[in-house]
């Protein structure tokens, strides 16, 4: 399991049955990182959309976990 898979995994949880944004998760995970071939355009949130959501079905495909995932504007996560 990567880092990345293991802080996306923490930061689900701590968000509880509430849950967390997509956007708020992507920002949280990748603080500190190297974003330039997530970010794409300011204005255009689409690419770091699908690669959070790309890194979701991965967590949840080949560790059996289940990160379950909403289909409102921004995406919204939580741990089931």
């Amino acid at each position: 399991m990567t880092e990345l898979h293991q802080r996306i995994i923490r930061l689900v949880k701590r968000a509880g049955a509430d849950g967390i944004s997509g956007d708020e998760l992507f920002r949280l995970a990748y603080e500190h990182r190297e974003l330039m071939r997530y970010v794409g355009s300011r204005h255009n949130m689409e690419p770091k959309r699908r690669a959070l959501k790309s890194l979701i079905w991965q967590i949840n495909r080949d560790y059996g976990l289940r990160i379950r995932g909403s289909h409102c504007a921004g995406g919204w996560y939580w741990w089931t």
